[in-house]
């Protein structure tokens, strides 16, 4: 495996949710999307991801993959799926590759200490945390050239000395992959990130004079991970650890959105 780039940056929660939105509507700008509808009348919105043997398979606003015979659609769309297949049949999709997103933490603790002035008690924990992907090929094409982004995010909570607020760091990286047989799985791991929480606790017999006994702490937190894969610039897949994660970031987005509105509005 080749490193291709990687890099670190801090950033506030409302810049980051606002970039994580953007970058899912510039991923999401390939994909068909469009109502369907059955021989009953009935209809669903999806996007069309495939086609297998006469069966379309779709995926629903809700993220749920479904296969549908092109027997049970509409003609029109039944004209519409074979069109887009031949198009796009040699083109790699997310339904050609399942991947699989595995988080693990090796927790470092430490003996409780005082500091040099014996005023504080100090507790310190560290953990570092990985993610490991594996990827399967279930389709019949070679995949070669495969680029595995990933983003992981880690907030950071202060309270006490140097002020209290919470912030957000990245972690980023692209990997070159290995050639992916028919059939066949790879796996890589993630870059390290390390997280160090610090609780700080004043001692009550140095507790003299106003504001003697602050404590403070700094709490690290790995919050998940976004992975994209693209061939050739082109993204055809992206998932998030835990399960519901992007789409908590754009909730999160859109949140802060509104409250940028608001303020401004106020101002």
């Amino acid at each position: 495996m080749h490193s291709i780039t990687s890099h670190k940056k801090q950033l506030s929660s409302s810049s980051l949710v606002a970039i994580v939105l953007f970058c899912s509507l510039l991923i999401s700008r390939d994909v068909e999307a469009r109502t369907y509808t059955n021989t009953a009348g009935k209809t669903i919105d999806a996007e069309l991801t495939g086609m297998k043997k006469e069966t379309a398979l779709l995926k629903l606003k809700n993220g749920k993959q479904v296969k549908i015979p092109l027997s049970a659609l509409s003609e029109a769309d039944q004209l519409h799926i074979k069109k887009w297949w031949e198009e796009n049949k040699n083109k790699v999709t997310e339904s050609d590759v399942r991947m699989s997103i595995e988080k693990n933490v090796d927790t470092i603790r430490q003996p409780r200490e005082k500091d040099p002035k014996k005023k504080n008690k100090i507790k310190i924990s560290e953990n570092k945390t990985t993610y490991t992907c594996n990827l399967s090929n279930s389709s019949q094409k070679t995949l070669k050239g495969i680029q595995a982004s990933y983003v992981i995010y880690k907030r950071v909570i202060k309270r006490g000395e140097g002020g209290s607020g919470t912030s957000v760091e990245e972690t980023t990286k692209t990997d070159k992959l290995y050639v992916l047989e028919p059939k066949k799985s790879l796996e890589f791991e993630t870059a390290v990130v390390a997280c160090k929480n610090i609780a700080k606790k004043a001692q009550p017999p140095n507790c003299k004079g106003q504001g003697a006994c602050k404590s403070s702490s700094r709490r690290e937190t790995v919050m998940g991970v976004v992975v994209t894969l693209s061939i050739d610039g082109k993204e055809f897949l992206k998932q998030g650890h835990p399960k519901n994660f992007i789409a908590q970031l754009e909730k999160d987005a859109e949140r802060a959105a509104r409250k940028a509105k608001a303020d401004k509005s106020r101002d």
